[in-house]
């Protein structure tokens, strides 16, 4: 059978230990002492700059693509183009983009995208002339929005 138990007020930074137990008339049987360290956002650092450059700079996301990282969260994209990116620090990205305003993804959703302004889904097909191309769920049909 399958239990859970949620905790609240976990300092991010602390591991902390754990144990599961069966307690019945026969008696009481102990698991092994588990550990968990709790992410500390503040530590974890951007997730971008942990995949070590390349050739000139650039780095290689093996689900994000090719991209620049500069040091104020814009990154040029091999494709998106110009990129304004901030962590939710769950493992998702906010990227801004001028065509579109806030975007959401993370590795096991992208290339779908949830917009903010629309509160609805688009898939990234690619990029034309340096502009990208994305398929709108909520109006059903494809964007490529020039500038």
């Amino acid at each position: 059978n399958l239990f859970e138990v949620r905790l609240h007020h976990l300092e991010p930074g602390k591991s902390y230990y754990y144990r599961a137990y069966a307690m019945n008339e026969a008696g009481e049987t102990l698991g092994n002492i588990k550990k968990v360290t709790i992410p500390d956002h503040y530590s974890m650092g951007d997730s971008w700059e942990m995949i070590p450059p390349v050739e000139g700079g650039w780095r290689e996301s093996h689900w994000f693509g090719a991209f620049l990282l500069m040091d104020n969260d814009w990154m040029y994209h091999a494709e998106l183009g110009w990129i304004y990116t901030q962590s939710d620090h769950f493992g998702g990205h906010w990227i801004w983009l001028e065509s579109h305003g806030w975007l959401w993804t993370q590795e096991h959703t992208w290339p779908y995208l949830y917009s903010h302004a629309t509160a609805s889904w688009l898939y990234y097909i690619k990029s034309l002339d340096g502009l990208p191309i994305f398929f709108n769920y909520q109006q059903n049909h494809y964007e490529y929005l020039p500038y």
